[in-house]
């Protein structure tokens, strides 16, 4: 179990009056590119965090369809630090990389620009990790459409496909493995882990019909 964690037991347990360990920080990195129909969706869906994060970091990487400019506007609800950056394109891996260098926090929450973190998704994967002593995690994802209406997998093949691959994820011993047989995380938008590990909870991917 995480110090942490360990700690605040043996406070509870022992009744002894203590302020209990610091619970890490999580910083999420938003790469954003041509998502200007999704994005404020997106933004708000951090911003509802149970938990909130300890920063918001959204590059815009060269959008030409006016992504930057809704960026901008759904930024201005900020209740915790961020960060925004347009500039041009350098592609997705360029992009991650750049945020996550910037990043603050102990632990790295990544989310694509047209995908929602449920409202419990930090404090949920944070605790789950923390608790397991994992390096890295996923979860299992909910899908919807271009207009946000789930999709299930009987309506949508790919959609059954994807549920497939996570569910072959009990087929190996570690997460690692079952990255191997398939990208059971779905999406790089579905993986928290800590900072100085540079790696590279109901989270929703949007599928486009």
């Amino acid at each position: 179990m995480h110090p942490a964690l360990t700690g605040a037991k043996a406070n509870k347990d022992q009744c002894i009056q203590t302020s209990p360990p610091k619970l890490p920080t999580v910083s999420v990195v938003m790469p954003a590119y041509m998502h200007a129909r999704y994005v404020a969706e997106a933004i708000a869906s951090v911003f509802a965090q149970t938990r909130h994060p300890l920063e918001l970091i959204v590059i815009d990487d060269g959008s030409i369809d006016g992504t930057a400019e809704h960026c901008r506007a759904a930024l201005v609800a900020a209740l915790f630090p961020v960060t925004f950056i347009a500039r041009e394109n350098q592609g997705a891996a360029a992009t991650l990389n750049q945020g996550i260098a910037l990043a603050k926090g102990d632990f790295i929450q990544l989310l694509n620009s047209d995908d929602r973190l449920p409202a419990e998704r930090i404090a949920t994967m944070l605790s789950s990790l923390l608790e397991s002593n994992a390096d890295w995690g996923y979860a299992r994802v909910s899908y919807i459409d271009t207009h946000g209406q789930p999709l299930g997998h009987l309506a949508d093949a790919r959609v059954a496909a994807l549920m497939a691959a996570q569910n072959a994820t009990v087929m190996s011993c570690t997460l690692g493995l079952a990255m191997l047989r398939a990208n059971s995380a779905i999406s790089s938008g579905n993986l928290m882990f800590p900072q100085a590990s540079l790696g590279n909870f109901g989270w929703v991917s949007r599928l486009s019909l």
